[in-house]
């Protein structure tokens, strides 16, 4: 959570940054992570907070300025690890394009705009494919047939942490809405159908004990 934090802050603080790339930590890639934290001026890098790799933010006029600033920290060593790497065009212009890195992304709204820092979509669809699946399986991996307390502690957690995250990212208006509406139906739906509950005592079980993924309780970013 420290790491997104930094990161967060960070974002908030400067917005004036051009370029972004995500650096990953895997052999072959050796990045000076110590050297670029004393720069600053041009180039900046945080540890990515899904612990995978660097996020760096570069200040350049062009993609190939860019290019340049990070290869004077930046060491592939294989040359056909470097070019597979340069051809999914790594190097992200903020105001045009968005860095996905892990479960978060990186984006500028419109060029002159605020840099925005936020889930990325596709981690969170993912996750709604996974409450869906879980709430449709009344068994664990094979095992014992999962409790209706346990469903409901899996579920709380995974909103847990989306709620203690989200202090530190940009929420688009209606996220946070879509996310709950399919946590409750597909909870609802398993209750019903597979617990046995009576429809109408659904809604009264779901207030009591689901936790919804809500704004924190101090101003999020903005």
């Amino acid at each position: 959570m420290e790491k997104l934090k930094t990161l967060a802050n960070a974002v908030k603080r400067n917005g004036s940054w051009d370029f972004a790339v995500f650096v990953p930590k895997e052999k072959g890639f050796n990045f000076d992570f110590e050297r670029v934290k004393k720069n600053k001026r041009y180039i900046n890098a945080f540890e990515a907070p899904d612990n995978d790799g660097y996020l760096v933010l570069i200040k350049a006029a062009n993609e190939e300025d860019a290019l340049k600033r990070l290869s004077t920290y930046l060491t592939v060593e294989s040359k056909r690890k470097a070019l597979k790497w340069l051809e999914g065009k790594p190097i992200k212009r903020l105001g045009k394009e968005t860095l996905r890195f892990g479960r978060f992304q990186l984006f500028r709204e419109h060029e002159g705009g605020k840099l925005r820092l936020s889930y990325n979509k596709r981690y969170l669809k993912e996750l709604e494919r996974t409450i869906r699946k879980v709430c449709h399986k009344r068994h664990n991996y094979g095992a014992r047939r999962r409790d209706v307390k346990e469903l409901v502690k899996y579920l709380n957690q995974i909103v847990r942490r989306l709620r203690a995250e989200s202090r530190y990212l940009w929420i688009p208006a209606g996220q946070m809405k879509g996310f709950n509406r399919e946590l409750r139906k597909n909870l609802k739906e398993a209750l019903v159908s597979m617990y046995g509950f009576k429809p109408a005592k659904v809604g009264e079980y779901l207030s009591r004990y689901l936790l919804l993924w809500v704004p924190p309780p101090k101003n999020r970013n903005s």
